[in-house]
């Protein structure tokens, strides 16, 4: 392990001044925590299940509770009472709206099971449902058992069927509505108009239909590709207006009473928002004139996490969950009191928003490949009166700060850096140059990584320069099973120490797991820590463990991850905190061993 160096500062404050705050402000925690996480006065993260400063528990004290019963890191650690929270803020923001706007319609978050299918969250879900006015949405035959059951003990909750049906899925619906379960087929393609026709014909129920629009309002953030016109699922507009006419012309059109459309997860920009709705009444208003009984819009999901904190990027958000039931209640009442006609009740998908913070994924770092001490005065002033121009040239880089130009600087550090590199090739140079060169690079190429980190900038060649200048923290988990989209799809997830906070970072980091891909590293953060500059962490002490968790884990993360190296999932808790801010551990759920892994593909 080496000692650390003053270039390698987290911030320019002196370290006696540095806090438990300066730690939190550092991860970003005020940002992305959204009121759920922050740090104590001892830099120990703590989780605050209900945003209330006096009911919250230290992260370190409930692993301690954890370890009692023999539970250890890697661990996904579910907090139950952030959804109920959730649920309660998506709940009131449509409350707010409605009741402000006067909009006589009625509101109903439904849940996409698909993004966290565990049976713990779908039966919170189904039991917090009369309070809340929640429902649940399945987009598979299984996914629907899975829905069918958890609601047994509250069989009024609303069900969503979306995506592709075949003639058996079709029947389960139909048997489901023969139940009395009140559940709504979302009709895909007009194949499945038909099929779903001929069902409930040859089972004699009535079953309410919903049709998908593809709609012309282009979504806007990372995830816009699953909604709009290049959407895989759902009707044109022109079809969805042959439908309905083929439905009112046999009668059927009080059975039209869904209308539905999806123009992206996790939409950044809420203009998006409110053309698209705006475009799904215009159409409902012109299904109704022609005789639909269309009485709920089904908005989709869209309702953004707030990932980076604030930053402006893809995965994070520049409105507030009132702002955005404000968006679609008024562009619907708009459109609706401009024809005359009654408001339509609203449903939205907002899995996401409901889940995301509920899980945190806590692993220990168990091994540390840190790059070489930096260089001492004398080998400072040795370089810089060397032949070799590239040597003197980070010297240079090295003794001053990088000024009003961090980028500049790190261009020119990487450029001398490449010319010694090209001399020693070329026999111009020696070992010892090439080494001194390599030290002195890296202590010219961090101060400037800071500089620009300092004012949210990504630095420039990023992938380069972790390769160049970061040590290696390898953590005992595995990103393909864990964090699935930050592998797929680039997501940026927040990451910090749970304890160390008040004191500062010195070591700049990238976060490798333990399979043998090169893929399986977190090289880029969210908030003034991380950015484009890999992770600012502390050096561990010999013996005390240092625990790192990633948090906003709860959406798609549990469910898509694969068994790459054959790692399986890690073991989870379900936590709950009570009023005196006491760790209730509520269940544990064993991780898989080496042998369930490899039963999943066949060995014995």
């Amino acid at each position: 392990m080496t000692s650390t160096t003053p270039f390698q500062a987290a911030d320019a404050a002196p370290p006696s001044r540095w806090t438990a705050r300066d730690g939190a402000a550092h991860y970003g925690l005020p940002g992305w925590g959204a009121g759920y996480f922050d740090a104590d006065d001892a830099g120990r993260v703590v989780v605050r299940p209900d945003q209330r400063p006096d009911r919250s528990a230290a992260l370190d004290d409930v692993l301690a509770e954890l370890a009692r019963r023999g539970v250890t890191p890697p661990i996904l650690i579910r907090f139950p009472q952030i959804l109920e929270h959730r649920a309660g803020v998506i709940r009131g923001a449509f409350d707010r709206a409605i009741s402000d706007a006067g909009y006589r319609g009625r509101y109903t978050c439904v849940y996409p099971v698909k993004v966290n299918q565990h049976r713990g969250v779908l039966e919170r879900i189904s039991a917090l449902a009369p309070a809340l006015g929640l429902g649940l949405e399945a987009g598979s035959k299984a996914e629907l058992i899975a829905v069918l059951a958890a609601t047994a003990d509250t069989p009024g909750t609303p069900i969503i069927c979306n995506g592709f049906k075949d003639d058996e899925c079709l029947d389960l619906i139909v048997l489901a509505a023969a139940m009395g379960r009140p559940i709504t087929p979302i009709i895909e393609r007009r194949a499945e108009l038909d099929a779903a026709l001929r069902l409930s014909d040859a089972r004699r129920v009535d079953v309410a239909l919903g049709l998908r629009l593809k709609l012309a309002s282009p979504g806007a953030g990372r995830w816009q590709a699953s909604g709009g016109l290049g959407s895989k699922f759902g009707l044109f507009v022109a079809e969805a207006a042959d439908a309905a006419r083929d439905l009112i012309h046999a009668g059927l059109g009080r059975r039209l009473t869904v209308l539905h459309s999806h123009i992206g997860s996790q939409i950044a920009d809420l203009g998006a928002v409110r053309r698209a709705a705006r475009e799904l009444a215009r159409v409902a208003v012109e299904l109704r004139r022609l005789g639909a009984s269309i009485t709920t819009l089904d908005l989709g999901g869209g309702l953004g996490v707030d990932y980076d904190g604030g930053a402006d990027g893809p995965t994070s958000i520049g409105y507030t969950a009132d702002e955005y039931a404000r968006a679609l209640v008024d562009e619907t009442r708009a459109v609706f009191d401009d024809a005359g006609e009654p408001h339509p009740d609203l449903i939205t998908e907002s899995g996401r928003a409901l889940v995301a913070h509920e899980s945190v994924l806590v692993t220990d770092v168990v091994g540390v490949s840190a790059h070489a001490p930096a260089p001492t005065g004398p080998d400072i002033a040795g370089a810089g009166a060397s032949t070799l121009a590239p040597l003197r040239d980070l010297a240079r880089l090295a003794e001053r700060p990088p000024g009003d130009d961090p980028a500049g600087a790190l261009r020119r550090a990487l450029d001398a850096r490449d010319a010694l590199t090209g001399a020693f090739t070329a026999g111009r140079a020696n070992l010892a140059d090439r080494a001194l060169g390599d030290r002195l690079f890296r202590v010219a190429g961090l101060s400037a990584v800071d500089a620009l980190t300092r004012t949210g900038a990504d630095p420039p060649d990023a992938d380069r320069l972790a390769d160049l200048l970061f040590d290696l923290y390898f953590c005992n988990f595995s990103i393909f099973q864990s964090l699935p989209d930050l592998w797929a799809l680039g997501q940026r997830f927040p990451a910090c120490p749970l304890t160390r906070l008040d004191e500062r970072p010195t070591r700049r980091a990238v976060l490798c797991d333990m399979t043998c891909d090169s893929d399986g590293e977190m090289r880029s953060f969210p908030g003034p820590a991380g950015v484009g500059g890999g992770l600012m962490l502390h050096e561990p002490r010999p013996g005390a463990p240092y625990r790192v968790g990633v948090f906003l884990v709860g959406a798609y993360q549990e469910i898509l991850g694969d068994l790459h190296n054959l790692f399986g999932d890690p073991g989870a808790a379900h936590v709950t905190i009570d009023d005196a801010g006491r760790a209730v551990i509520e269940e544990v759920i064993p991780g898989d061993s080496a042998d369930d892994a490899l039963r999943l593909v066949g060995h014995d």
